[in-house]
């Protein structure tokens, strides 16, 4: 296997390198992905080569206190 990547564990892979989740999210305390359109894309290396083509995206699932989710799809990312 060569030019595969991986992050290490709390980062998300992007078209810009590997990202914590709070920094593609500020204010987000608890990430996932998801396949639904969240407007912020993910990237992965191991899925592609287990032939997984289907699009992930980094979801947010709770946000710091006094903040909530809103947001979410093709030029209206998430945000908390």
């Amino acid at each position: 296997m060569t030019g595969a990547c991986k992050c290490n564990e709390g980062y998300y892979m992007t078209s810009k390198g590997c990202r914590t989740c709070e920094y593609m999210l500020p204010g987000c305390t608890v990430c996932n992905t998801t396949t639904s359109n969240t407007g912020i894309p993910l990237y992965s290396a191991a899925s592609m080569l287990e032939g997984d083509t289907t699009p992930k995206y980094l979801d947010c699932e709770e946000c710091i206190y006094g903040r909530y989710v809103t947001g979410g799809g093709n030029g209206n990312p998430k945000r908390c």
